[in-house]
């Protein structure tokens, strides 16, 4: 399956994530998305660097989603575990 929700505990509570497993010309990417409770939609790209799955461009982040990136990153590991 290369595209799944999972509920993640954030500062602004318990919000569903949209993850998509994608290939890009830089390698394997997931592109994820989650509606906050302000009904405000986020989405940005994970990639792995040095064997850590972080946020390609945090920059564009709210700081609450750069505060989970490791929760993030430890949703998309247990993914990728399934798969195998």
């Amino acid at each position: 399956m290369s595209h799944f929700e999972k509920k993640i505990r954030t500062p602004q509570g318990s919000l569903n994530f949209y993850l998509n497993r994608i290939y890009t010309t830089e390698g394997l990417r997931y592109h994820v998305s989650v509606t906050d409770y302000n009904r405000k939609a986020h989405s940005f790209n994970m990639e792995e660097k040095n064997g850590k799955w972080q946020l390609v461009n945090s920059s564009t982040c709210p700081e609450w989603i750069v505060e989970i990136e490791k929760d993030i990153e430890k949703v998309i590991l247990e993914h990728l575990s399934g798969i195998k």
